[in-house]
């Protein structure tokens, strides 16, 4: 315990299931969590159209608490690796197929959930459209 309180600890979850465009990590009981990084590859198939890669902050009802996108369009047949970071700005170009982008400065609680996606759905569940996340965060318990 530091002699601020209870400590944040770093952690990070990732989640490798393929042939999906989007993904929701529920956040745990007792605990407050800190997003301190979200990565994320998408490799897209060939069904023609633009994605666009959207993160969602949801409370336990799915009411959104926040919401951040990538800023660049991503086509058929590509990967592109994208981090958001409260630190990075906001940018809407790639470079060598790589996008970062700010990530709000969030809190989530118990129940709550970071939803990573491809808000235009264009090949959802598709076979080689693969969207894998790992999100990295800090955690508390909740002090009784």
């Amino acid at each position: 315990m530091s002699q601020f309180g209870v400590e944040w600890k770093p952690t990070s979850v990732s989640d490798q299931i393929t042939s999906s465009s989007s993904k929701t990590f529920t956040f745990a009981e007792k605990f407050y969590y800190q997003i301190i990084n979200v990565q994320v590859s998408y490799t897209t198939n060939a069904t023609v159209g633009d994605r666009l890669v959207m993160i969602d902050g949801l409370d336990t009802d799915d009411t959104l608490l926040f919401r951040t996108y990538a800023g660049v369009a991503q086509a058929a047949s590509l990967t592109y690796t994208y981090n958001f970071n409260p630190l990075l700005p906001f940018l809407t170009s790639v470079s060598s197929t790589t996008v970062i982008s700010s990530l709000p400065l969030m809190i989530l609680k118990a129940s709550q959930k970071l939803k990573v996606y491809d808000a235009n759905a264009i090949a959802a569940a598709a076979a080689g459209e693969n969207l894998l996340t790992r999100v990295s965060y800090l955690y508390r318990r909740i002090s009784p």
